[in-house]
């Protein structure tokens, strides 16, 4: 089975100071339509984890890291045009490469483009939106697989946020193994760390 979990869907349009890191755990539930050889097509309800690490390379762009129980490694840079850290509302897009089972007959090559949308209405809250395109290499089934997905959600805090995410996958149909999935997750963010020691910076 190849993977629908969409790792940047717990982001939103703004980025990480330069200079600065910021990390993230979270857990979700999914709920994925497949269909494995000559079974009927089920639904099946999995918990995923995930662990994230960003960093600011500019005033407008950083990168990310994660790693995955359900989607193995992905990695993307985020590019925002519209907006600041500071502004009510930002715009950001970027690029992301991740896979699922590294090698094997089960391996998939995914990258993703998304816009990221956001409206910071207080130093506190915030919600976003993001439409994602998405091209994945299968491995099992031998060829390139599109796919799209919306997710959306709200962070609370500021230094130290709770984000609360939902995420909807059309993803390569129940042809090709994987139909629809929703994901409901919520997941902790945290900034200020060192790079190897999990103690506040001086």
């Amino acid at each position: 089975m190849n993977s629908c979990v969409t790792l940047p869907g717990y982001e939103n349009a703004r980025i990480t100071p330069m200079g600065e890191r910021a990390w993230m755990i979270g857990t979700s539930y999914q709920s994925v339509e497949i269909q494995r050889d000559s079974l009927a097509d089920k639904t099946i309800v999995t918990p995923v984890f995930v662990v994230a690490r960003r960093k600011g390379l500019t005033e407008r762009i950083d990168y990310g890291t994660y790693f995955s129980s359900g989607a193995g490694v992905y990695g993307d840079l985020k590019i925002r045009f519209l907006g600041s850290n500071l502004s009510t509302f930002s715009l950001a897009t970027g690029l992301g490469l991740g896979t699922t089972g590294f090698i094997g007959p089960n391996a998939s090559y995914r990258s993703i483009i998304p816009l990221y949308t956001s409206w910071h209405l207080s130093d506190r809250f915030s919600f976003y939106f993001s439409p994602q395109a998405s091209i994945t290499w299968s491995n099992r089934e031998n060829r390139f697989l599109k796919s799209w997905i919306m997710t959306g959600g709200i962070e609370l805090g500021s230094r130290r946020r709770f984000v609360f995410n939902v995420s909807y996958s059309d993803n390569f149909g129940i042809d090709a193994g994987v139909g629809q999935a929703i994901d409901f997750g919520i997941a902790y963010k945290f900034s200020g760390l060192q790079k190897t020691l999990f103690l506040p910076k001086r």
